[in-house]
């Protein structure tokens, strides 16, 4: 499962809007759609609140996020 996946999932089980998510991490609810989408990885500082209020597990979170780096970097060293 994705970092953007995980999110969305505990959000909803929470019951839980990107508004208001994005409220209790101090953050714009666009940021939050946009991670939830994938169009970009969560920034340092709201990865970690982000782990706080959906009360996710830090390094399930840290794993999914590596592996979702991996194919990157993979194809980089491909390429280069």
């Amino acid at each position: 499962m994705t970092i953007n996946q995980m999110m969305r999932k505990r959000r909803k089980e929470l019951g839980m809007t990107t508004t208001e998510l994005a409220a209790k991490c101090k953050a714009h609810y666009v940021t939050i759609a946009h991670l939830e989408n994938g169009t970009n990885p969560p920034a340092l500082w709201l990865f970690g609140r982000l782990v706080d209020v959906l009360g996710l597990d830090p390094a399930e979170a840290v794993a999914a996020i590596n592996r979702d780096a991996a194919p990157a970097k993979r194809k980089e060293r491909d390429d280069a």
